[in-house]
């Protein structure tokens, strides 16, 4: 492989890792009533993108994990025309909340400390409301645009588990769960980052070792190797003492 290809490979890699290192939350929750959800399968579910909201203008929706293309952000909006990107909430280690969904219908979330909006001091935050629909996969069904955004998504990973936890508190005065994924997350990704950097460094290294050793391969090829001389046993007929001389290969003794 040349070295542009290999650079070009390891480029692509850590890009990989900058994705993997992208910050996402527990996404379980234990409602009031004891039932518990299990949202991390849509985690790994890609953005939903709403196309062209307003002229040149996209929304960008994650759950439980920021944007690919808005770290921090659980919800944004771009600009293709200007690249401007504008956040509609931020991630928080807590974001479950039971007011807009009834008992055992679903849970929702919210981000919250996003952008200005209007220019009027208050912060944007986005409530993402995820019904249960046992019959659905993944679905956004409903997105309003103002100050405080809301999105509904219907998903059978909104429907609780057939577990039911009666004691809700996870912890007395310790890390609860969600903040805990969120600093083991960060940590993690972290962690990857910087192998591939350790990676990087030692590939660029041997490649300048091998550039090396090629160009002085090809110096050693350019000027040949010297030749060598083995010494050749002559015996005279007028003499009987034999004699060993050194002899140049191809030419006969004169």
């Amino acid at each position: 492989l040349s070295s542009t290809m290999i650079f070009k490979c390891l480029f692509v890699v850590l890009i990989l890792a900058l994705m993997v290192s992208a910050e996402y939350i527990d996404c379980t929750y234990v409602a009031k009533d004891g039932s518990y959800y299990n949202l991390n399968p849509l985690v790994e579910k890609p953005d939903i993108e709403i196309d062209q909201l307003t002229m040149h203008e996209s929304i960008f929706i994650a759950v439980c994990r920021d944007v690919s293309r808005c770290p921090g952000d659980g919800v944004c909006s771009i600009n293709a025309r200007t690249a401007t990107k504008t956040s509609y909430g931020a991630l928080n280690a807590s974001p479950f909340t039971e007011d807009y969904t009834a008992p055992n219908g679903g849970v929702s979330l919210e981000y919250e400390h996003g952008d200005d909006c209007n220019g009027n001091g208050n912060l944007r935050k986005t409530t993402l409301i995820l019904e249960c629909d046992r019959n659905v996969e993944y679905t956004l069904v409903d997105f309003s645009d103002f100050c405080h955004t809301f999105a509904t998504i219907r998903t059978k990973y909104a429907c609780p588990t057939e577990r039911h936890v009666h004691n809700t508190k996870t912890e007395d005065d310790g890390v609860d769960g969600a903040t805990l994924g969120l600093i083991l997350g960060s940590i993690g990704g972290a962690f990857v980052v910087a192998i591939v950097i350790i990676a990087i460094i030692v590939i660029v290294a041997l490649i300048a070792k091998r550039n090396r050793n090629s160009q002085a391969s090809i110096y050693s090829d350019m000027i040949g190797t010297s030749p060598s001389y083995d010494p050749v046993h002559v015996q005279e007929e007028s003499n009987p003492t034999s004699e060993t001389k050194f002899l140049t290969p191809g030419l006969a003794e004169v």
